[in-house]
Protein backbone atom coordinates (compact mmCIF):
# COMPACT_ATOMS: atom_id res chain seq x y z
CA UNK A 1 0.00 0.00 0.00
CA UNK A 2 2.30 2.54 0.75
CA UNK A 3 4.55 1.59 -2.45
CA UNK A 4 1.33 2.50 -4.39
CA UNK A 5 0.84 5.71 -3.00
CA UNK A 6 4.43 6.41 -3.32
CA UNK A 7 3.52 5.59 -7.20
CA UNK A 8 0.33 7.71 -7.36
CA UNK A 9 2.24 10.52 -5.52
CA UNK A 10 5.18 10.45 -7.99
CA UNK A 11 2.32 9.93 -11.03
CA UNK A 12 0.64 12.85 -9.76
CA UNK A 13 3.67 15.14 -9.15
CA UNK A 14 4.06 14.34 -12.89
CA UNK A 15 1.31 15.20 -14.17
CA UNK A 16 1.17 18.45 -12.27
CA UNK A 17 4.35 19.70 -13.97
CA UNK A 18 2.97 18.60 -17.31
CA UNK A 19 0.06 20.84 -17.02
CA UNK A 20 2.35 23.95 -15.49
CA UNK A 21 4.71 23.42 -18.69
CA UNK A 22 1.99 23.52 -20.74
CA UNK A 23 0.68 26.59 -19.42
CA UNK A 24 3.71 28.34 -19.84
CA UNK A 25 4.74 27.73 -22.73
CA UNK A 26 1.54 29.09 -24.23
CA UNK A 27 1.67 32.10 -21.56
CA UNK A 28 5.77 32.97 -22.41
CA UNK A 29 4.94 33.13 -26.26
CA UNK A 30 1.70 34.36 -26.96
CA UNK A 31 1.28 37.50 -29.08
CA UNK A 32 -2.22 38.96 -27.93
CA UNK A 33 -4.07 41.40 -30.26
CA UNK A 34 -2.93 44.98 -29.48
CA UNK A 35 -6.37 46.43 -30.77
CA UNK A 36 -8.04 44.06 -28.09
CA UNK A 37 -8.51 44.47 -24.28
CA UNK A 38 -6.87 43.03 -22.20
CA UNK A 39 -2.67 43.57 -23.38
CA UNK A 40 -2.29 40.82 -19.78
CA UNK A 41 -3.17 37.95 -18.45
CA UNK A 42 -3.45 36.45 -14.93
CA UNK A 43 -3.24 33.21 -13.95
CA UNK A 44 -3.42 30.61 -10.91
CA UNK A 45 -2.88 27.23 -10.76
CA UNK A 46 -3.61 25.19 -7.49
CA UNK A 47 -0.72 22.53 -6.95
CA UNK A 48 -0.61 19.74 -4.35
CA UNK A 49 0.41 20.46 -0.44
CA UNK A 50 -1.78 23.57 -0.75
CA UNK A 51 0.76 25.52 -3.22
CA UNK A 52 0.00 27.74 -5.71
CA UNK A 53 1.96 28.74 -9.02
CA UNK A 54 1.14 32.40 -10.04
CA UNK A 55 1.45 32.82 -14.14
CA UNK A 56 1.53 36.92 -15.19
CA UNK A 57 1.92 37.82 -19.01
CA UNK A 58 1.90 41.23 -19.50
CA UNK A 59 2.41 43.01 -22.93
CA UNK A 60 5.08 45.82 -22.84
CA UNK A 61 2.95 47.53 -25.57
CA UNK A 62 0.96 49.08 -22.23
CA UNK A 63 4.05 49.26 -19.72
CA UNK A 64 7.61 49.65 -19.82
CA UNK A 65 10.15 47.65 -16.98
CA UNK A 66 9.81 50.93 -14.84
CA UNK A 67 5.69 50.70 -15.46
CA UNK A 68 6.11 46.87 -14.22
CA UNK A 69 7.92 47.33 -11.11
CA UNK A 70 5.67 50.23 -10.29
CA UNK A 71 2.36 47.95 -10.42
CA UNK A 72 4.75 45.25 -8.39
CA UNK A 73 5.24 47.65 -5.54
CA UNK A 74 1.48 48.91 -5.99
CA UNK A 75 0.34 44.86 -5.90
CA UNK A 76 2.12 44.09 -3.00
CA UNK A 77 1.10 47.25 -0.82
CA UNK A 78 -2.66 46.40 -1.16
CA UNK A 79 -1.81 42.68 -1.03
CA UNK A 80 -0.44 43.45 2.58
CA UNK A 81 -2.76 46.12 3.18
CA UNK A 82 -6.26 45.84 1.36
CA UNK A 83 -7.60 48.94 2.81
CA UNK A 84 -4.40 51.48 1.75
CA UNK A 85 -4.87 53.98 -0.99
CA UNK A 86 -2.72 54.52 -3.68
CA UNK A 87 -3.56 58.44 -4.24
CA UNK A 88 -5.53 60.44 -7.00
CA UNK A 89 -3.09 60.55 -10.04
CA UNK A 90 -3.92 64.05 -11.94
CA UNK A 91 -2.35 63.01 -15.26
CA UNK A 92 -2.35 59.72 -17.71
CA UNK A 93 0.02 58.58 -20.06
CA UNK A 94 -2.14 60.25 -22.55
CA UNK A 95 -1.90 63.51 -21.30
CA UNK A 96 2.49 63.00 -20.89
CA UNK A 97 2.30 61.48 -24.90
CA UNK A 98 0.53 64.95 -25.67
CA UNK A 99 3.08 66.98 -23.87
CA UNK A 100 5.68 65.60 -25.44
CA UNK A 101 4.42 65.95 -28.48
CA UNK A 102 4.59 69.88 -28.09
CA UNK A 103 8.13 69.54 -28.10
CA UNK A 104 8.17 69.10 -31.71
CA UNK A 105 10.07 72.13 -33.43
CA UNK A 106 11.50 73.34 -29.78
CA UNK A 107 15.21 74.60 -29.56
CA UNK A 108 15.77 71.59 -27.47
CA UNK A 109 14.54 68.88 -30.46
CA UNK A 110 15.88 70.73 -33.28
CA UNK A 111 19.43 70.63 -31.47
CA UNK A 112 19.03 67.50 -30.60
CA UNK A 113 17.97 66.32 -34.11
CA UNK A 114 20.84 67.98 -35.62
CA UNK A 115 23.86 65.61 -33.44
CA UNK A 116 22.40 62.76 -34.33
CA UNK A 117 22.24 63.14 -38.34
CA UNK A 118 25.97 64.25 -38.04
CA UNK A 119 26.61 61.26 -35.85
CA UNK A 120 24.53 59.13 -38.31
CA UNK A 121 27.48 59.39 -40.81
CA UNK A 122 29.79 57.50 -39.31
CA UNK A 123 27.48 55.14 -36.92
CA UNK A 124 28.48 51.26 -37.50
CA UNK A 125 25.63 48.68 -37.47
CA UNK A 126 25.31 46.02 -35.27
CA UNK A 127 28.21 43.17 -33.86
CA UNK A 128 28.73 40.48 -36.42
CA UNK A 129 28.04 37.65 -33.93
CA UNK A 130 28.56 34.09 -36.00
CA UNK A 131 25.06 32.82 -36.88
CA UNK A 132 23.60 29.65 -37.98
CA UNK A 133 21.28 31.04 -40.38
CA UNK A 134 19.51 34.33 -41.72
CA UNK A 135 17.31 35.91 -39.26
CA UNK A 136 14.65 36.17 -42.02
CA UNK A 137 14.65 32.01 -42.50
CA UNK A 138 12.87 32.34 -38.49
CA UNK A 139 9.71 33.07 -38.98
CA UNK A 140 8.41 32.66 -35.34
CA UNK A 141 11.25 33.11 -33.18
CA UNK A 142 11.09 31.68 -29.83
CA UNK A 143 13.62 33.75 -27.25
CA UNK A 144 15.46 31.24 -24.66
CA UNK A 145 16.40 32.89 -21.48
CA UNK A 146 20.12 32.38 -19.73
CA UNK A 147 20.26 33.68 -16.20
CA UNK A 148 22.77 34.35 -13.56
CA UNK A 149 22.69 36.25 -10.17
CA UNK A 150 25.45 37.69 -8.16
CA UNK A 151 24.91 37.38 -4.45
CA UNK A 152 24.46 40.99 -2.32
CA UNK A 153 28.14 40.93 -0.94
CA UNK A 154 30.02 40.20 -4.53
CA UNK A 155 27.55 42.85 -5.71
CA UNK A 156 28.96 45.19 -3.52
CA UNK A 157 32.51 44.36 -4.14
CA UNK A 158 32.13 44.79 -8.11
CA UNK A 159 29.54 48.49 -7.70
CA UNK A 160 32.85 49.44 -4.96
CA UNK A 161 35.34 48.78 -7.95
CA UNK A 162 33.10 50.98 -10.80
CA UNK A 163 33.01 53.79 -7.91
CA UNK A 164 36.32 54.07 -7.41
CA UNK A 165 37.01 53.88 -10.92
CA UNK A 166 34.24 56.58 -11.66
CA UNK A 167 32.12 54.54 -13.58
CA UNK A 168 28.62 53.81 -12.76
CA UNK A 169 27.19 50.33 -12.00
CA UNK A 170 24.72 50.07 -15.56
CA UNK A 171 27.88 51.47 -17.53
CA UNK A 172 29.93 48.91 -15.73
CA UNK A 173 28.11 45.97 -16.64
CA UNK A 174 26.93 47.54 -20.25
CA UNK A 175 31.16 47.92 -20.74
CA UNK A 176 31.48 44.18 -19.92
CA UNK A 177 28.42 43.59 -22.19
CA UNK A 178 30.36 45.48 -25.00
CA UNK A 179 33.33 43.07 -24.54
CA UNK A 180 31.92 40.24 -24.88
CA UNK A 181 30.15 40.70 -28.13
CA UNK A 182 33.72 42.23 -29.34
CA UNK A 183 35.18 39.28 -28.62
CA UNK A 184 32.88 37.14 -31.00
CA UNK A 185 32.23 40.71 -33.13
CA UNK A 186 33.77 40.18 -36.48
CA UNK A 187 34.04 43.79 -36.13
CA UNK A 188 35.74 45.99 -33.38
CA UNK A 189 33.42 49.05 -34.44
CA UNK A 190 29.53 48.36 -33.56
CA UNK A 191 26.57 50.09 -32.21
CA UNK A 192 24.51 48.03 -29.40
CA UNK A 193 20.35 49.64 -28.53
CA UNK A 194 20.67 50.93 -24.69
CA UNK A 195 16.97 50.74 -23.69
CA UNK A 196 16.14 53.91 -22.20
CA UNK A 197 13.44 54.91 -19.81
CA UNK A 198 12.70 58.09 -21.04
CA UNK A 199 10.19 60.04 -18.90
CA UNK A 200 10.63 63.92 -19.42
CA UNK A 201 10.24 65.18 -16.48
CA UNK A 202 6.79 67.07 -17.73
CA UNK A 203 4.57 67.12 -14.41
CA UNK A 204 5.34 66.12 -10.99
CA UNK A 205 3.82 63.08 -11.03
CA UNK A 206 5.29 61.63 -14.30
CA UNK A 207 7.07 58.73 -12.40
CA UNK A 208 3.95 57.54 -11.09
CA UNK A 209 1.96 56.45 -14.15
CA UNK A 210 2.37 52.98 -15.75
CA UNK A 211 3.12 53.88 -19.94
CA UNK A 212 5.30 52.46 -22.04
CA UNK A 213 8.16 55.10 -22.17
CA UNK A 214 10.94 53.34 -23.33
CA UNK A 215 13.27 54.74 -26.50
CA UNK A 216 16.58 53.68 -27.45
CA UNK A 217 20.11 55.02 -27.71
CA UNK A 218 22.12 53.95 -30.36
CA UNK A 219 25.16 53.45 -28.36
CA UNK A 220 28.55 53.44 -30.39
CA UNK A 221 31.05 51.09 -29.18
CA UNK A 222 34.75 50.70 -30.55
CA UNK A 223 36.88 48.76 -28.65
CA UNK A 224 40.16 49.77 -28.57
CA UNK A 225 44.08 48.87 -27.15
CA UNK A 226 44.26 49.17 -23.43
CA UNK A 227 42.67 48.44 -20.03
CA UNK A 228 38.76 47.98 -19.20
CA UNK A 229 38.91 51.40 -17.22
CA UNK A 230 39.94 53.00 -20.39
CA UNK A 231 37.28 51.37 -22.30
CA UNK A 232 34.42 51.81 -19.82
CA UNK A 233 35.50 55.41 -19.55
CA UNK A 234 35.44 56.03 -23.18
CA UNK A 235 31.78 54.09 -23.42
CA UNK A 236 30.22 56.04 -20.52
CA UNK A 237 31.71 59.27 -21.88
CA UNK A 238 29.48 58.28 -25.11
CA UNK A 239 26.27 57.56 -23.66
CA UNK A 240 26.38 60.75 -21.63
CA UNK A 241 26.97 62.52 -25.09
CA UNK A 242 23.79 60.88 -26.65
CA UNK A 243 21.60 61.58 -23.77
CA UNK A 244 22.41 65.75 -23.86
CA UNK A 245 20.65 64.95 -27.19
CA UNK A 246 17.39 63.03 -26.14
CA UNK A 247 15.21 64.86 -27.18
CA UNK A 248 15.28 63.45 -30.61
CA UNK A 249 13.95 60.25 -30.03
CA UNK A 250 15.88 56.82 -31.05
CA UNK A 251 13.02 55.73 -32.58
CA UNK A 252 13.41 58.63 -35.05
CA UNK A 253 17.22 58.08 -34.89
CA UNK A 254 16.42 54.51 -36.39
CA UNK A 255 13.53 55.97 -39.00
CA UNK A 256 16.66 58.17 -40.02
CA UNK A 257 19.26 55.54 -40.23
CA UNK A 258 16.36 53.34 -42.36
CA UNK A 259 15.89 56.05 -44.98
CA UNK A 260 19.55 56.81 -45.40
CA UNK A 261 20.51 52.76 -45.38
CA UNK A 262 17.34 51.80 -47.70
CA UNK A 263 16.75 49.64 -44.43
CA UNK A 264 18.03 46.27 -44.43
CA UNK A 265 20.28 44.14 -42.19
CA UNK A 266 22.63 47.19 -41.90
CA UNK A 267 19.73 49.61 -40.44
CA UNK A 268 18.97 46.96 -37.74
CA UNK A 269 20.43 47.20 -34.24
CA UNK A 270 19.36 43.80 -32.92
CA UNK A 271 21.14 43.49 -30.08
CA UNK A 272 19.70 44.82 -26.30
CA UNK A 273 21.32 46.60 -23.22
CA UNK A 274 18.40 47.23 -20.57
CA UNK A 275 19.21 48.37 -17.37
CA UNK A 276 16.37 48.82 -14.60
CA UNK A 277 19.42 49.10 -11.53
CA UNK A 278 17.78 52.49 -11.25
CA UNK A 279 14.22 51.37 -11.05
CA UNK A 280 14.76 48.50 -8.89
CA UNK A 281 14.17 48.40 -5.45
CA UNK A 282 16.78 49.10 -2.27
CA UNK A 283 19.12 46.89 -0.80
CA UNK A 284 17.37 43.50 1.07
CA UNK A 285 14.11 44.12 -0.60
CA UNK A 286 12.61 41.75 -3.58
CA UNK A 287 11.07 42.52 -6.29
CA UNK A 288 8.68 39.95 -6.29
CA UNK A 289 9.74 37.96 -3.18
CA UNK A 290 6.66 38.39 -1.63
CA UNK A 291 5.14 36.57 -4.21
CA UNK A 292 7.26 33.36 -3.45
CA UNK A 293 10.40 31.81 -5.45
CA UNK A 294 10.78 33.08 -9.11
CA UNK A 295 11.00 30.19 -11.36
CA UNK A 296 10.68 31.16 -14.64
CA UNK A 297 10.80 34.60 -16.44
CA UNK A 298 11.45 35.41 -20.67
CA UNK A 299 10.68 38.54 -22.73
CA UNK A 300 10.46 38.85 -26.72
CA UNK A 301 10.63 41.73 -28.33
CA UNK A 302 9.98 41.73 -32.52
CA UNK A 303 13.77 42.62 -34.66
CA UNK A 304 15.79 41.65 -31.49
CA UNK A 305 18.08 38.99 -31.33
CA UNK A 306 19.78 39.34 -27.90
CA UNK A 307 18.26 41.44 -25.33
CA UNK A 308 20.26 41.30 -22.07
CA UNK A 309 18.33 42.64 -18.85
CA UNK A 310 19.66 43.60 -15.20
CA UNK A 311 18.17 44.90 -12.14
CA UNK A 312 18.40 44.09 -8.60
CA UNK A 313 16.68 41.80 -5.96
CA UNK A 314 16.80 41.79 -2.39
CA UNK A 315 20.47 43.41 -2.83
CA UNK A 316 21.70 40.66 -5.48
CA UNK A 317 22.84 41.59 -9.11
CA UNK A 318 20.23 39.52 -11.46
CA UNK A 319 21.16 39.52 -15.28
CA UNK A 320 19.54 38.00 -18.12
CA UNK A 321 20.10 37.15 -21.63
CA UNK A 322 16.67 36.59 -23.69
CA UNK A 323 17.95 35.19 -27.51
CA UNK A 324 16.19 33.90 -30.12
CA UNK A 325 18.34 30.53 -29.74
CA UNK A 326 18.00 29.44 -33.63
CA UNK A 327 19.95 32.21 -35.10
CA UNK A 328 23.29 31.87 -33.32
CA UNK A 329 25.74 29.02 -34.36
CA UNK A 330 25.54 26.17 -31.87
CA UNK A 331 27.46 26.76 -28.32
CA UNK A 332 28.21 30.39 -29.20
CA UNK A 333 25.55 31.78 -26.63
CA UNK A 334 26.73 29.58 -24.25
CA UNK A 335 30.54 30.17 -24.69
CA UNK A 336 29.37 34.41 -24.40
CA UNK A 337 27.05 34.26 -21.24
CA UNK A 338 30.05 32.17 -19.55
CA UNK A 339 32.73 34.49 -20.18
CA UNK A 340 30.34 36.94 -19.18
CA UNK A 341 30.09 36.05 -15.99
CA UNK A 342 33.36 35.14 -15.90
CA UNK A 343 34.72 38.91 -16.53
CA UNK A 344 32.28 39.99 -13.87
CA UNK A 345 34.45 38.08 -11.23
CA UNK A 346 37.80 39.16 -12.91
CA UNK A 347 36.44 43.03 -12.31
CA UNK A 348 35.90 42.43 -8.50
CA UNK A 349 39.42 43.12 -8.27
CA UNK A 350 41.57 45.89 -9.74
CA UNK A 351 43.82 43.87 -11.54
CA UNK A 352 40.80 43.22 -13.87
CA UNK A 353 40.29 46.70 -14.36
CA UNK A 354 43.78 47.19 -15.51
CA UNK A 355 44.40 44.05 -18.00
CA UNK A 356 45.34 45.12 -21.26
CA UNK A 357 44.30 41.93 -22.54
CA UNK A 358 40.75 41.40 -22.88
CA UNK A 359 40.32 38.66 -25.59
CA UNK A 360 37.33 36.85 -23.68
CA UNK A 361 36.86 33.90 -26.29
CA UNK A 362 37.61 30.22 -24.96
CA UNK A 363 41.15 28.99 -25.82
CA UNK A 364 39.95 26.29 -27.95
CA UNK A 365 37.83 28.34 -30.44
CA UNK A 366 40.67 30.97 -30.59
CA UNK A 367 43.04 27.88 -31.72
CA UNK A 368 39.65 27.25 -34.46
CA UNK A 369 40.06 30.67 -35.26
CA UNK A 370 43.66 30.66 -35.78
CA UNK A 371 43.05 27.50 -37.63
CA UNK A 372 40.58 28.46 -40.20
CA UNK A 373 42.64 32.00 -40.72
CA UNK A 374 45.46 30.50 -41.52
CA UNK A 375 45.88 30.68 -45.12
CA UNK A 376 49.75 31.79 -45.61
CA UNK A 377 51.11 29.78 -48.49
CA UNK A 378 54.32 30.26 -50.42
CA UNK A 379 53.48 32.20 -53.63
CA UNK A 380 55.22 31.77 -57.27
CA UNK A 381 57.24 34.41 -58.45
CA UNK A 382 56.35 33.15 -62.12
CA UNK A 383 54.37 36.26 -64.13
CA UNK A 384 50.66 35.05 -66.08
CA UNK A 385 51.58 35.53 -69.03
CA UNK A 386 54.87 32.70 -68.09
CA UNK A 387 51.88 30.55 -66.82
CA UNK A 388 50.16 31.12 -69.82
CA UNK A 389 53.21 30.13 -72.01
CA UNK A 390 53.58 27.25 -70.07
CA UNK A 391 50.09 25.63 -70.44
CA UNK A 392 50.13 26.50 -74.22
CA UNK A 393 53.11 23.86 -74.80
CA UNK A 394 51.40 21.16 -72.03
CA UNK A 395 48.37 21.39 -73.77
CA UNK A 396 47.85 23.18 -77.08
CA UNK A 397 44.92 21.59 -78.93
CA UNK A 398 42.39 21.76 -75.81
CA UNK A 399 39.96 24.60 -75.46
CA UNK A 400 41.01 27.81 -74.17
CA UNK A 401 37.63 29.67 -74.33
CA UNK A 402 34.40 27.83 -74.92
CA UNK A 403 31.59 30.32 -75.61
CA UNK A 404 27.95 28.74 -76.71
CA UNK A 405 28.52 26.48 -79.80
CA UNK A 406 32.20 28.43 -80.36
CA UNK A 407 35.22 26.32 -79.10
CA UNK A 408 38.36 28.35 -79.10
Amino acid sequence: DELERGLDKRAAGAEEELRLERIRTRMSHQVRPTGQWPLFEIRVSRRGGGRTRLHISLDLLIADAWSILLLLREWEQLYRNPEAGLGRLELSFRDYVEAEAKLEGSALRNESAQYWQRRLETLPGAPELPLAKSPAAIEQPRFVRRSGRLEPQRWAVLKKQGQQAGVTPSMLLCTAFGEVLGSWSKTQRFTINVTMFNRLPLHEQVNQIVGDFTTVNLLEVERRAGSFQKQAERLQQQLWEDLEHRYWSGLQVMRELNRRKGGGAMAAMPIVFTSALAQTPGAGESVVGWMGRLVYGISQTPQVWLDHQIYEDGGALIYNWDAVEELFAEGVLDAMFQAYGELLERLMSEAGWQAESRTLAPAVQLSERAAVNATEMELSSRRLEELFDQQVSEAADEDAVIAGELHL
